[in-house]
């Protein structure tokens, strides 16, 4: 069987169950060795990649709590190779058909994002820490455990990308061509920060962090075709790659996706309907000119295993509530 017909089988098989949707987390930046460093201070802003990324599950199922879960080249453009007939490509296309199956999910604004995240790696002494936190839609509250005490308070509420909201309404904008997407995201590229090792990324690998980081912001709310589309804008990037069979902190057998052959930033997805379930940064062995830097001024140990995961995070439970304090 070539992988065309691979690819067909594949699609007629597919899952019709509603599949769990995007959640977010709000782990902070840290160092890909960071033992011993405080609990982060909680802000306003939502997280995007770091160089020890994280990122989160979502899932879906419709009821008082609208979804839980366990468990062209144009100009600015880089030049792009036509969409390849190997793993990622196949994986990623199968994983657009999934998806863009699933039922849409759009909180009201006034409403809560509750997720249920476990934290792991190297950076975390080795340990296992769970969090849990609400955050409403439009970014104007969030509410979160500290020290034993449940805390609501509120903010004055972001309306860009970091914002769920926000990543909402920049994803409905975004063609579903993937060509034309892409060029669409390199014309937004000013709307993103530059995160440490931001700087010696090239384009598409830029591209692929921007793409991610809107599925994240936008957690369960992202739009099935739009997330589809994302999909197989990533299968037509050169050097995006599949690790099968990667099993994350929490014991789960996931698929990884990553940008390039060595370590870096791994999202993780579940085997079934291909959400977003995870994200891990794994040492590659040999350290980039960026964790060079920082090692001088940090607690960064640069002699680890290859494939060692430095940070990870997985999260095992994401709905939509109508107030702080629901699962």
């Amino acid at each position: 069987m070539n992988e065309m017909e691979m690819l067909a089988q594949m699609g007629r098989r597919l899952d019709q169950e509603a599949p769990p949707a995007l959640g977010r987390q709000r782990q902070r930046q840290r160092l890909l060795e960071a033992a011993g460093s405080p609990r982060r201070h909680r802000a306003i802003r939502i997280p995007r990649w770091s160089l020890p990324a994280t990122a989160g599950l979502a899932a879906a199922a419709v009821a008082t709590v609208i979804g839980v879960a366990t468990v062209g080249t144009g100009s600015g453009s880089p030049a792009r190779t036509p969409a390849r007939l190997d793993s990622a490509s196949v994986t990623l296309t199968h994983a657009a058909q999934v998806v863009s199956l699933r039922t849409a999910i759009t909180p009201r604004p006034h409403q809560w994002i509750y997720t249920k995240t476990v934290e792991y790696g190297t950076g975390s002494d080795g340990h296992h820490r769970t969090d849990e936190e609400w955050s409403r839609f439009d970014s104007r509250a969030e509410a979160y455990f500290d020290g034993g005490r449940f805390i609501v308070h509120k903010k004055s509420g972001e309306s860009g990308i970091d914002s769920p909201q926000g990543a909402y309404t920049v994803l409905s904008s975004l063609p579903t061509d993937p060509r034309a997407l892409l060029d669409k995201l390199s014309s937004l590229s000013g709307r993103f920060d530059e995160l440490p090792g931001d700087s010696g990324l090239d384009q598409n690998q830029l591209l692929y962090t921007h793409m991610v980081q809107l599925l994240r912001n936008a957690q369960i709310t992202a739009p099935p075709r739009i997330q589809a589309a994302v999909y197989r804008a990533m299968a037509t990037l050169p050097d995006v790659r599949i690790d099968r069979d990667v099993v994350d902190g929490v014991g789960r057998h996931v698929i990884g996706v990553h940008y390039g052959s060595r370590g870096g930033r791994r999202l993780l997805l579940d085997p079934k309907t291909y959400q977003v379930v995870g994200e891990e940064t794994v040492w590659g062995g040999k350290p980039t000119a960026a964790e060079i830097e920082m090692a001088k001024t940090k607690h960064l140990n640069l002699n680890l295993p290859a494939g060692t995961v430095t940070s990870g995070l997985a999260t095992e439970k994401v709905a939509v509530v109508d107030k702080p304090g629901q699962r």
